[in-house]
């Protein structure tokens, strides 16, 4: 059976269950789940990609491919999807001259 779109856009949803392949996306509470699979990110290439986690905000289309599910193509993330580390601060070369002096009052 062809697959056939059934969103002419992309439209949002959270991830309500996630088991490191596949998980289930909820639109609306009156609505079915939406099922997701990995291999259809958008971008599957994206560097520093990370897995979905339960609560994050989707992207997708929604898709009915004539299985027990409609599934979400193409979806990436809604917020950011990769957030790098910071790293530590170096710390100044000479701390002193970093350190405020209290007046005496006087």
């Amino acid at each position: 059976m062809t697959a056939t779109r059934i969103t002419g856009t992309k439209v949002t949803g959270n991830v309500l269950r996630f088991n490191g392949n596949f998980g289930f996306i909820r639109i609306s509470p009156d609505k079915p789940d939406i099922y997701f699979h990995v291999q259809d990110e958008a971008r599957s290439e994206t560097p520093g990609k990370r897995a979905p986690k339960i609560g994050d905000t989707l992207k997708f289309f929604v898709v009915d491919d004539g299985g027990k599910s409609l599934v979400a193509k193409e979806w990436e993330f809604a917020t950011a999807a990769y957030i790098p580390k910071i790293s530590a601060v170096t710390p100044p070369k000479n701390p002193r001259a970093f350190v405020t002096r209290r007046s005496s009052g006087t």
